[in-house]
């Protein structure tokens, strides 16, 4: 009975998961379109951007999945391009490829590799369970949830979260307190960040009660950004042109701390965390075409 209950619960979660992300993306080119008809170009091409750069990020970790069986750079390269086309449908191609011995797998497999399959391969961690038996357990489910949530978990991040912060700066800025479509649009993105975190709480966690601690900080964490967000570009509708803003301090104390400790370190990590990969590609005597695809990743991040 109790494994029949968890079954049901992984059913439920991943049904709700990608029910989210679905309507949450359909929601942002809705508000984006709007920005368009509004006027608000500035709005509209931030939040294109955003949807590109996703959509090129579910590309590059699609294609990570596949980089050993690519054999020359041309090769790397044409099996990325045919990856682009179907960039928007490859969050739901990370749940059904989870598995290597899926049809799709193997598919993708026979195509990029033109060759006969290869044998399936365990993922499915053999240490052993010497160890406490819950925390094994609870191992195992979050590495075969970021397995199938990848795709996911890479939309709420890149995709969801910025595009939540740039519709709540719309509101505010414009004091959109009647625009219920991106009101829907936050709604869904902080669901769908709230859900994906979940996944990435158990990874530092030794139980469901820690885990479930953890997640309940993150989330405060991320719902206390947009409280930061809301006043520090808030302009009060009755400010005359003269009148000096009481909120302009909050905004300017805002992005002095961000130019100044987050920033920096982001850059700086983000740089180091590039030479390293590159090195131990090289050490590792990997396909040379994955320095390429490396680089990459890191522009689309940065």
């Amino acid at each position: 009975m109790a494994k029949l209950t968890k079954k049901i619960l992984n059913i439920v979660y991943d049904v709700f998961t990608a029910i989210i992300s679905l309507l949450d993306v359909i929601t942002d080119l809705l508000v984006m379109y709007e920005f368009y008809v509004q006027g608000r170009m500035a709005f509209f091409y931030a939040s294109l951007v955003i949807l590109i750069v996703a959509q090129f990020a579910y590309c590059i970790a699609f294609w990570f999945k596949f980089e050993q069986y690519f054999d020359s750079f041309g090769h790397a390269a044409a099996s990325f391009c045919c990856l682009l086309p179907f960039a928007p449908f490859l969050s739901f191609a990370f749940y059904f490829t989870a598995d290597n011995s899926s049809c799709l797998y193997q598919f993708l497999v026979e195509f990029y590799s033109h060759c006969r399959c290869r044998p399936s391969i365990n993922t499915r961690s053999n240490a052993s369970r010497s160890g406490d038996a819950e925390l094994e357990a609870f191992r195992e489910w979050m590495k075969e949830k970021l397995s199938k949530h990848l795709g996911f978990i890479i939309e709420a991040m890149v995709e969801a979260f910025p595009q939540s912060i740039l519709q709540l700066i719309a509101i505010v800025y414009f004091n959109d307190v009647d625009n219920y479509l991106a009101m829907i649009s936050i709604f869904l993105s902080m669901l769908s960040v709230s859900s994906k975190s979940f996944i990435l709480s158990v990874a530092a966690s030794y139980n469901w009660k820690s885990a479930l601690f953890m997640w309940l900080c993150a989330v405060t964490d991320f719902i206390g950004i947009f409280f930061v967000v809301s006043f520090a570009f808030y302009v009060p509708p009755d400010l005359g042109p003269h009148d000096t803003n009481p909120f302009a301090f909050i905004s300017h104390a805002w992005l002095v701390c961000i130019a100044c400790t987050v920033a920096p370190f982001a850059v700086i990590g983000s740089i180091g965390m590039n030479l390293y990969v590159c090195y131990k590609a090289l050490n590792a005597s990997l396909n040379p075409c994955m320095i390429f695809f490396v680089q990459l990743a890191w522009i689309v991040g940065l």
